[in-house]
């Protein structure tokens, strides 16, 4: 029995030992939140910055949000490999000021653009940049008639002066898919690709200038990122292709080489350059890192979905 409860006790020594020795639990971005705003915030998503040029791992940015309103969403910077992550509550205060400025600003010009009759938009405001996001089919009448009434909406935003303005058109079926009418600021961090290929068309306005229909008209720019837009360049060079067939001597076979120009004053044209290397008939692929023999020129109508004008080959001088 003496020997049990010697055992016992020098048990007990030993685990209080191991327990003295034990390293403190690193600190993280959700413990130190916690420690410091009790079940105010929820991380949402955590990024490494800049690997390459800092050597390291250590310093983060996070998406946090309110949990009282997750709209309401920061980006805190913070470094893992400082016990105070080298962060404040100054900073997260200071952070956490402009993104219910941000989220309030939205929602007074979401209110006002939704109750002038534009239907299906959403409304991004984040680093001095308000973006209207228009869910609709972008036909030349449709920009037009938008332009008018974001007009008249952004003379009566206070804010105006406070950003640069950004307007895109994003594909129909895209409206409350990712997003309602505001968009939260973890999207951006997460899906800045995947937005390219939704939107259609695109303009802007720097905050110092005035917001005029007529100037931005001629402004729209098509978006060449676009998943739309690979489908009209995809249907081009398949009638290139066709069109080669016929007018070249030889055969051919196109590169992995474009060239787009989707200047403002084209538009409704995006003018397309496919790149060709001579092909003999019995190759199928082309060996693409040697320079291309040729190109053909093009002017796709987007809005109609169809070439139009003269197909143009040129041959390259090497």
């Amino acid at each position: 029995m003496k020997f049990l409860i010697k055992a016992f006790i020098a048990l007990c020594g030993f685990l209080l030992f191991t327990q003295c020795r034990r390293k403190p639990q690193a600190m993280n971005l959700d413990r130190w939140l916690e420690i410091e705003y009790p079940n105010r915030f929820v991380v949402m998503a955590t990024f490494s910055d800049d690997v390459i040029k800092n050597w390291s791992f250590g310093e983060k940015h996070s998406i946090v949000a309110e949990k009282s309103n997750p709209l309401i969403q920061a980006s805190i910077n913070w470094d893992k490999r400082a016990q105070d992550l080298k962060l404040t509550r100054s900073m997260v205060e200071s952070d956490f000021a402009k993104a219910h400025r941000a989220y309030e600003d939205a929602q007074t010009l979401y209110s006002l653009i939704h109750s002038s009759n534009l239907k299906d938009i959403a409304i991004s405001v984040k680093e001095h940049v308000a973006m209207v996001l228009i869910f609709a089919e972008p036909t030349a009448s449709h920009r037009e008639t938008s332009l008018s009434i974001l007009e008249k909406c952004f003379a009566q935003w206070p804010q105006k002066s406070s950003y640069d303005i950004d307007i895109s058109y994003i594909e129909p079926s895209q409206v409350n898919i990712a997003f309602k009418d505001i968009v939260p600021l973890i999207y951006w961090a997460q899906s800045q690709a995947d937005f390219q290929k939704i939107k259609v068309y695109g303009t802007s306005c720097p905050y110092s200038q005035p917001f005029t229909a007529d100037k931005l008209a001629n402004n729209w720019q098509y978006n060449i990122e676009s998943t739309r837009f690979m489908a009209c360049s995809d249907k081009a060079q398949k009638e290139a292709e066709n069109w080669a067939k016929l007018h070249l001597k030889r055969p051919i076979a196109f590169s992995n080489l474009i060239e787009y120009d989707n200047s403002s004053s084209l538009l409704p044209l995006v003018s397309m350059k496919f790149f060709f290397h001579y092909v003999s008939k019995e190759e199928e692929s082309v060996n693409t890192y040697k320079e291309p023999d040729g190109s053909i020129s093009l002017n796709y109508d987007v809005e109609k979905n169809k070439v139009v004008g003269q197909f143009k080959s040129e041959i390259e001088r090497h």
